[in-house]
């Protein structure tokens, strides 16, 4: 897609005002009246990949991908970003293949994790009973949603996390689609991780759909 990350202003219930969007149907589709569930082409990315395989996901090949990454220093010891992951798989294919993801991977000094160079994934899901800590588990469709499986069968989700459903706090529902083009979304969520001052860092922003490219996803980034 031509457009598939931009600023967006002037939504209100996904929590931020304005930022950065990284859309997997491009950014026109975030409009609520568009068409939210346009196919594109297969896409490779370890990490993506990787994430997806060690969380056992039962598919793991990716579609419309989409990667920002950029180096920079920090002037604190701490880098902090703030969210929202939403999905046209919500709410019609909770716990299925159709696992749409999304990571930010973090390299640089002092950080060691399974991913390339190093990085860890900084996108995780919070703890529901205490949300300024976190689960090792990411955020992706199978364990930030509405808590009911679509199909009645839980298995996808509860071999990724047995909490899941526990998390369902930390999702809304949309289906009006009043401002933005998604039937469900997460609350603004927060990922953070410690780092040394003046040392350089790397970030990588990935986005894709999962199974397919069908009914896509987007981030929102304050």
């Amino acid at each position: 897609f031509d457009c598939s990350a931009g600023f967006f202003e002037g939504i209100s219930n996904i929590g931020f005002e304005s930022g950065l969007v990284m859309a997997t149907d491009g950014v026109e589709s975030i409009t609520p009246g568009t068409f939210g569930g346009g196919f594109g082409g297969a896409g490779v990315d370890a990490d993506l990949t990787e994430q997806l395989t060690i969380v056992g996901a039962t598919a793991t090949n990716l579609n419309n991908l989409i990667v920002l990454e950029f180096d920079f220093i920090p002037t604190s010891d701490v880098v902090t970003f703030e969210y929202v992951f939403a999905s046209n798989e919500y709410p019609g294919f909770t716990c299925s293949q159709f696992n749409d993801i999304f990571g930010f991977f973090l390299s640089g000094p002092g950080i060691t994790g399974p991913f390339s160079d190093g990085a860890v994934n900084m996108a995780l899901v919070p703890d529901p009973d205490d949300p300024d800590s976190f689960t090792d588990t990411p955020v992706i469709i199978n364990t930030i949603n509405s808590g009911t499986p679509s199909f009645g069968d839980s298995a996808p989700c509860d071999d990724i996390d047995p909490n899941w459903q526990d998390y369902s706090v930390f999702f809304t529902d949309n289906t009006a689609q009043e401002t933005v083009n998604f039937p469900g979304f997460t609350v603004p969520l927060t990922a953070t991780y410690n780092v040394t001052p003046c040392e350089e860092y790397h970030i990588k922003l990935a986005i894709a759909d999962v199974a397919d490219g069908a009914l896509n996803s987007a981030v929102f980034l304050l």
